[in-house]
């Protein structure tokens, strides 16, 4: 397992990706391949957890950005940890998810010139990390089993798969209420386009030497492409 990385290590680090999407003119049908060049930064959390923060200069890609996605550690859902044994884990943080979200939006607010009870038009992405702690106490929570089962978009985003999965978490962040029915509430009210998912990057917990016998990840590029299908960049189903 890799080690996490401290906020002035990240603090430089950027992906650069450039894709070429092929696309038919209107009127000429002629293919034409159409450049687009992604920018992935992944700010520390550390970083947001007061509204003072929010004017760090590392912080202006947030402002600028064509797409957000932002990972909530379900362990650190009060309503959640709830379910799970507490001496597994290393306590709750002191700023909860909501509280982050808040500062994102109070951010937005200022450096965007949008006035508060106006939505912020950048699409929002609300994923559960670490889905497959949720899987192993499902029994518990009673989760659509599609949660913990990876699904391919063939050709398009598939809209129909998302519907489903994106109502579930909805329905469930209502549920819990107090932090988790807080997160929804900001995010519904603040996001002109949000949606919700889970994913596993590894698709099972490492052991108690931090190693994974086999990496599966479950529904990790649902996010990413649910962005691009909302900014034109790819087709849906």
């Amino acid at each position: 397992m890799l080690q996490p990385t401290r906020p002035e290590e990240r603090a430089n680090i950027r992906l650069i990706y450039r894709l070429n999407f092929r696309r038919k003119h209107p009127l000429t049908r002629k293919v034409r391949n159409k450049p687009v060049t992604l920018v992935f930064y992944d700010i520390s959390g550390d970083l947001l957890r007061s509204r003072l923060d929010i004017t760090t200069s590392v912080l202006q890609y947030l402002w600028h950005s064509a797409g957000i996605i932002y990972l909530v550690n379900p362990l650190y859902i009060p309503e959640v940890s709830d379910f799970i044994n507490p001496a597994m884990y290393y306590g709750l943080p002191e700023v909860t998810s909501d509280d982050i979200l808040y500062n994102v939006v109070v951010g937005f607010q200022k450096h965007k010139d949008i006035r508060p009870g106006e939505r912020i038009k950048v699409p929002l992405a609300v994923c559960l990390s670490q889905s497959d702690r949720l899987r192993d106490i499902n029994h518990l929570l009673n989760f659509d089993q599609r949660l913990f089962q990876q699904h391919r978009h063939n050709g398009a985003f598939d809209t129909e798969d998302f519907k489903v999965i994106d109502a579930e978490i909805r329905a469930k962040l209502h549920q819990w209420g107090g932090v988790a029915g807080n997160l929804l509430r900001i995010a519904e009210s603040s996001f002109k386009t949000t949606g919700f998912f889970a994913a596993s990057a590894l698709g099972a917990p490492p052991d108690k030497e931090g190693r994974v016998d086999k990496i599966n990840p479950i529904r990790m590029e649902d996010p990413f492409l649910w962005i691009l299908a909302e900014i034109g960049l790819i087709g849906r189903l």
